[in-house]
Order: structure tokens, then C-alpha cells, then sequence
């Protein structure tokens, strides 16, 4: 099922873009936006804690 999910994905984006394409094109730049923000966000928080 997760398989045939990200197939779909690959083929409505072929260029890449992730979630950021995605979320851009069929929710919205908003959510599109949140859809960005969050992986570095937790990238950064991530790094705090492992450098503690």
C-alpha cells in the first residue's frame, strides 16, 4: 500500500519536490509551507539535542 502510494507521487512529480510539491499544488502554498518548515525544524532541534 505504501509502495503503490509513493509510485504515485514519483509519477505526478517527477522533478522531485517532496512534501513541499505536493502539499504546494493540492493543499495550498500555506500548508505547502508548513509541510517545509517542520522536517527543518525538527532537523534543528535534533542536532541541539545531540550536541548536549
Amino acid at each position: 500500500m505504501l509502495v503503490a502510494s509513493y509510485r504515485q507521487v514519483i509519477a505526478a512529480f517527477p522533478d522531485g519536490g517532496g512534501s513541499y510539491a505536493v502539499a504546494g499544488r493540492h493543499l495550498g502554498p500555506r500548508t505547502s509551507l508548513v509541510a517545509a518548515v517542520f522536517p527543518a525544524r525538527d532537523h534543528v532541534l535534533v542536532r541541539t539535542a545531540d550536541s548536549r
